[in-house]
């Protein structure tokens, strides 16, 4: 089984691991109660994720919800090749700012 991992500090959130199917339940926990803390705004980081399929994609468009109906901004960083090929197929580039 997969796993990610998903730390706060400060106003950044960084993932690392693979972020798939498998691994998306637990790290989304994860995110929500760390989102509790943060201001108004959050930079995740994904410079750890080493694997992301259709499932981490789908992941990181339901953190962007969480965040906007919280009302925090939200920008990406470090985005991994194969989740920007994915998010130009599927049409989601710029929810994704990407």
């Amino acid at each position: 089984m997969s796993q990610a991992t998903v730390q706060l500090e400060g106003e950044i959130c960084r993932f690392s691991g693979e972020l798939n199917l498998d691994s998306v339940p637990e790290a989304l926990n994860k995110f929500e109660t760390l989102m509790a803390q943060v201001g108004e705004s959050v930079l995740i980081d994904l410079q750890g994720v080493t694997r992301i399929d259709s499932g981490g994609v789908a992941f990181l468009v339901e953190c962007l919800r969480l965040l906007q109906l919280q009302n925090k901004s939200v920008k990406f960083s470090h985005l991994p090749e194969q989740m920007l090929e994915m998010a130009k197929l599927s049409g989601l580039q710029n929810l994704l700012k990407v």
